[in-house]
């Protein structure tokens, strides 16, 4: 017997209705397309179908809040999207780790165990000031400078508009300017 043919719309509400059907239908139809799809954002097939089924129970247990005012398939596209713009940004980067290798590359076998030191207090003093910045600007400024987010990428995963993540990056920086580390603020740029 073949499946009759099925328009979003119809999915959408059969989804929305707990029919397991139109469920089954959704995922029969993008789940493969979408795991290439993230595939080619994280480089790894069992990443991205980790990514995708989330994405797909997160749509099933919240079928009922299900707001999708456009097209399926763009909601689904933007919502694995978002899932690897998360999965990227909860990776366990430890900051100290990344001090680590930037004060690396500035010691030189030369420099003084008392230079050596000063270059470890002004790092630890960036570190601080960056965990003391508003929330929303140190969550912008880190995904901008620590993981190398362009700012619509960051806009998208903070569901804020760009001009706005513009507005909390430039204001991060003019809050750690007034920290006064003197030259060694460019390590972050």
């Amino acid at each position: 017997m073949q499946r009759k043919s099925m328009t979003e719309e119809d999915l959408i509400c059969g989804i929305k209705n707990g029919d397991e059907d139109s469920y089954k239908h959704m995922f029969d139809c993008y789940y493969n397309q979408l795991c290439i799809y993230v595939k080619k954002l994280a480089g790894d097939i069992p990443i991205a179908e980790d990514l995708v089924q989330d994405v797909f129970l997160n749509i099933w247990i919240k079928r009922d809040k299900l707001k999708i005012t456009r097209s399926l398939r763009n909601y689904l596209y933007r919502s694995v999207h978002n899932q690897f713009l998360l999965h990227v940004r909860n990776k366990k980067i430890r900051f100290i780790d990344l001090d680590y290798l930037r004060v690396s590359a500035l010691i030189d076998e030369n420099l003084s165990v008392e230079d050596n030191e000063l270059i470890g207090v002004k790092l630890d003093k960036i570190s601080d000031a960056i965990e003391s910045l508003p929330p929303r600007c140190k969550t912008a400024f880190k995904l901008s400078r620590y993981d190398g987010f362009k700012y619509k990428d960051i806009a998208e995963s903070m569901n804020i508009s760009k001009k706005t993540v513009e507005h909390l990056i430039s204001k991060a920086l003019s809050i750690l300017r007034k920290v006064q580390l003197f030259g060694f603020l460019w390590i972050l740029f």
